[in-house]
């Protein structure tokens, strides 16, 4: 049990490292106008995802953190980005109240109404530090395309994760180190119905 609570604390950790890594490669891209057009917000379905998994108190520290972190990286007025993802984690909640995040349809939905929600405030965060807004055509449609995108990665993002939470966790329960651990051989029937596959003519 206590090795399962361990390999799980390991996964949240992993979350957070995914978390700043993917803060750090935006900045990198961010002059690509490919990347801005996509513009798929993973910080949003991480906290979607951790809210899911580790709960809500989680949930709201891991976006608090990854808004400072985002805060620090950029040139924005500090606690811009907390702010944001902060409404994010909040209309994640509420969200789920009324759709299954659990469910690949939820998700999608969950994700891309609270990346909506959050170009809204983002545009009136702006707006309250007296910053000049300017909604032409162009920002709009890639206001657009990036909460189509978030929605429509959700249930795929989930669904990797899972992949090596599952992983992770029960590698640590068997109490082996490393992310790609040997595989323990199967039981006597297996190995046996084995040997008799190869006797067959």
């Amino acid at each position: 049990m206590e090795d399962r609570v361990k390999g799980t604390a390991i996964f949240y950790s992993l979350l957070w490292m995914l978390g700043v890594a993917w803060t750090l490669l935006q900045g990198h891209l961010s002059s690509s106008s490919l990347w801005s057009f996509l513009g798929l917000d993973l910080i949003t379905i991480l906290i979607a995802y951790v809210y899911l998994i580790y709960g809500g108190l989680h949930g709201a520290a891991f976006a608090i953190g990854q808004g400072l972190v985002v805060d620090i990286f950029s040139a924005g007025p500090a606690g811009f980005f907390l702010t944001l993802y902060l409404a994010v984690c909040g209309l994640v909640v509420l969200l789920s109240r009324l759709f299954d995040l659990s469910n690949p349809k939820g998700q999608c939905f969950i994700n891309g109404y609270a990346m909506l929600m959050m170009k809204a405030i983002f545009f009136l965060l702006l707006y309250t530090f007296s910053y000049r807004v300017v909604l032409d055509q162009k920002t709009v449609l890639f206001g657009l395309m990036s909460v189509l995108v978030t929605g429509l990665c959700a249930p795929l993002c989930f669904a990797i994760l899972e992949l090596f939470k599952g992983r992770i966790v029960v590698i640590e329960a068997m109490g082996e180190t490393g992310l790609l651990a040997p595989q323990r051989p199967g039981g006597f029937e297996e190995e046996y119905l084995k040997d008799i596959e190869n006797i067959r003519p």
